[in-house]
Parts: C-alpha cells; sequence; structure tokens
C-alpha cells in the first residue's frame, strides 16, 4: 500500500474571502455566548450552530473544514466545542473524521512531505495548535460522552473516507489513528 498525499482541492480568493467573513461571523456568536453565559442569562446556540456551514455542499470542501485551515479557525474551535450539546459535537467530530485528510495541517504533517522527516517549525506550531485546540477537545468527547457504537462509527468513517496509509505518515493522523 503506498501512501499517497491526497490532493486538497484548490481555494480561490473568494473561497479563501468567504471562509474569513464565516470565522468572523463564528467569533461574533461565540463572544456574544461567553458574554450571556458571564451574565447567567440563557444560552441560545442555534445561530452559531447554523453559522458553522457544516451541511455547506456549495464548495468543493466543506467551509467548516476550509476553517479548520486557519490558524483563527483551529484557535476557536474550543470556545466553539463548548457552546455544543452532545449530538453536535458528535456531528463535528463525524464530520472531521470523514474529512481528515483534507485538512491542511494533516496533510502538511505528514513526514513523506520533508526531506529527511523533518517538518518545519512552522508547520511544527500549527501542529501543536491542533493538538491542544481541536484533537484534546475531540478525544475528551470520545472518552467521557461518546459510546462504544459511536467510536466505532467514526473508525469507519475514517477509514472509509481517507488515505488511512497516508494518516499513518502524518504526525496528526497518527495521533487521532
Amino acid at each position: 500500500i503506498v501512501a499517497h498525499k491526497p490532493e486538497l482541492p484548490e481555494i480561490s480568493k473568494v473561497g479563501k474571502k468567504f471562509i474569513l467573513l464565516q470565522l468572523e461571523n463564528i467569533y461574533q456568536h461565540v463572544l456574544n455566548l461567553e458574554s450571556a453565559e458571564r451574565e447567567g442569562l440563557e444560552l441560545n446556540t442555534e445561530q452559531l450552530w447554523e453559522s458553522l456551514r457544516l451541511f455547506d455542499n456549495s464548495q468543493q470542501l466543506n467551509p467548516f473544514i476550509q476553517m479548520l485551515s486557519h490558524t483563527k479557525g483551529l484557535k476557536i474551535f474550543p470556545r466553539i466545542f463548548h457552546f455544543l450539546n452532545r449530538q453536535q459535537k458528535l456531528t463535528i467530530v463525524t464530520l472531521i473524521f470523514a474529512n481528515l485528510s483534507l485538512i491542511k495541517i494533516i496533510s502538511k504533517s505528514s513526514f513523506k512531505n520533508y526531506p529527511n522527516d523533518e517538518i518545519p517549525t512552522d508547520v511544527a506550531k500549527t501542529i501543536e495548535i491542533f493538538q491542544l485546540v481541536v484533537l484534546k477537545p475531540i478525544v475528551l468527547f470520545l472518552s467521557y460522552d461518546a459510546v462504544l457504537d459511536e467510536i466505532i462509527g467514526l473508525l469507519t468513517i475514517l477509514i472509509e473516507h481517507n488515505n488511512v496509509s497516508f494518516l499513518s505518515t502524518s504526525q496528526l493522523g497518527i495521533s487521532l489513528i
């Protein structure tokens, strides 16, 4: 089995601008929810959930997955995850597992991309951010809130939708598998 790097869909400047605008929208919803939480008000996460655009198929690559290709998108992830219910968290984890090899930093974290298997410092920093702010909440969710059948289902999705041999060459892919 050969570990080929998955082809990431090109993101146009218009697409990138769209994603950055979506990130701003998400940040605003998170800030509003955090403010309401501090004030002890009832939280309505419906607008945040809709702003994630998890079911948007209008682009070649899901907008939420594209957001995870930006440091700003990575850093807001745990703050988003905090406000979601169990089912919403499972939906996000499912989307991430189904598109794992299409997340830019996953692809960049492969040792096969670099001479002497040395990952550049800037990529290593982004890998560390991904591990701390995306993987950590996912692993905690899977450890404490997911049932065995869901974990098996997620692993099946990961295997069916990704190049597992390539993922096994990436630092982040190994962390998840």
